[in-house]
């Protein structure tokens, strides 16, 4: 049960001190310093500090990119792993829904053009996702999306994002839709199809708009369970938009560049630069180096309840952190008090 707490005397916040400029460890050392006896150089003499934590969860905490931070962080980092689409991550775009934005679409390097440079950031020759920021993916609540059902570009089913050319295939059917023609063949991504995976053919029987990417060329297609041959996009005037003889395939690269992401990548991405985020990341890093001696607890404050009530939530008890090991690799095993304190910290969402 939480508990309500509407006066408090005495309580750390060890939050935008940690995190102005940087996630680092920058307040371990001062808090060590700070909370050791070290009369007389005596390590034995230290004495457990009783440590508040006190996070703001507020909606305002969820406002991300490098305007609010004034620094941007590397998502791998922040959730320890690469994008893994068996995961949900937490945010407001839908999972199953592919968000998708012209790329480039702002003068990234301030030229007063917008070119191949705004395009590769990294200047390492390739256009590719390490060249993405914030500003580059799609609001969760613009209407340039299609469900992932239509999507049969390989690197965005399987790492949620790239930047290629993309073709959207007009299945063949006797009228038009939405003033476009249907007539099977492949066109560039166009507005009169969003939100739309599929229209109902001639005889009522859903045709499938699939969205494809020119790299997928003769790597992969809509199908790689039932139907792995057909991995080149072929014109071929009826309502399925592959073949399985090269022959016949249809390049993708005149279509127009676009960034296509899944709503759970753009998740992943965005969570990462949130203030939120870059407070968690930062406590991550003060907890696990703190003495062992420490007494931690976790609060927060501003649920997003709607109740009305004011005041804070104790959501960890004061606990000792304990003494961290070292493995048989040499490598620093997290205490499981520290561990419990961080994995509390990281499953805090204000949305929640």
């Amino acid at each position: 049960m939480k508990r309500h707490t509407n006066g408090i005397l005495h309580f750390l916040f060890i939050l935008l001190a940690c995190t102005a400029t940087s996630v680092q460890p920058v307040c371990a050392d001062e808090l060590s310093e700070l909370y050791l006896n070290s009369s007389n150089n005596n390590s034995n003499s230290a004495i457990g500090a009783n440590i508040l934590i006190v996070l703001d969860t507020s909606g305002s905490m969820t406002k991300h990119g490098v305007a609010e931070l004034g620094f941007t962080v590397d998502p791998e980092i922040y959730w320890g792993a690469p994008y893994d689409p068996d995961i949900v991550y937490p945010g407001p775009c839908d999972a199953n829904t592919a968000y998708r934005k012209g790329y480039p679409d702002y003068d990234y390097d301030g030229d007063g053009d917008i070119d191949q440079a705004d395009a590769d950031r990294d200047g390492d020759g390739d256009i590719d996702e390490s060249d993405l920021a914030d500003a580059d993916f799609q609001s969760c609540d613009n209407e340039y999306n299609f469900p992932m059902t239509a999507m049969a570009c390989q690197r965005v089913l399987e790492q949620g994002v790239a930047v290629d050319h993309f073709g959207e295939f007009r299945a063949s059917r006797s009228s038009d839709y939405n003033g476009k023609t249907m007539n099977g063949q492949w066109y560039d991504l166009d507005s009169a199809f969003n939100g739309v995976g599929s229209v109902p053919g001639n005889w009522g029987f859903p045709m499938t708009i699939w969205r494809e990417c020119a790299s997928d060329y003769g790597n992969h297609g809509f199908d790689e369970v039932s139907d792995p041959e057909y991995k080149w996009p072929h014109d071929s005037g009826t309502g399925l938009g592959f073949t399985a003889n090269s022959v016949q395939a249809r390049d993708l690269s005149d279509r127009r560049m676009q960034l296509v992401a899944t709503g759970n990548y753009i998740n992943y991405f965005r969570w990462a630069q949130t203030r939120l985020a870059a407070v968690q990341a930062a406590l991550r890093e003060v907890i696990a180096q703190l003495p062992p001696e420490t007494r931690v607890g976790i609060m927060r404050f501003e649920v997003n309840g709607g109740d009305g009530t004011d005041g804070g939530y104790m959501i960890q008890e004061f606990v000792e952190l304990g003494e961290n090991t070292i493995d048989a690799s040499g490598n620093i095993v997290i205490s499981p008090n520290r561990q419990a304190i961080i994995t509390s910290i990281h499953a805090i969402d204000p949305a929640d």
